[in-house]
């Protein structure tokens, strides 16, 4: 996370899935979330979805600007 001297406003994250109803997910999932890099303006997040089996359901990628006011 980006280290600043005062208070500026960051998104945070928000993770939707859905899946196609006829298929055979199960009912957990896990989801890990972290910031691959960061400078001093911007930011890399890295997001990955996993079965109850461990097989790679969805991955996401974002870059977040982050603006001091």
């Amino acid at each position: 996370y980006a280290m600043t001297t005062r208070p500026v406003p960051v998104p945070t994250i928000e993770m939707t899935a859905h899946f196609v109803p006829h298929t055979d997910v199960g009912p957990w999932h896990f989801i890990r979330h972290r910031t691959v890099w960061a400078t001093a303006d911007l930011t890399v997040d890295e997001t990955e979805l996993y079965t109850a089996t461990g097989e790679l359901a969805a991955q996401a990628r974002q870059l977040r600007r982050i603006v001091e006011r």
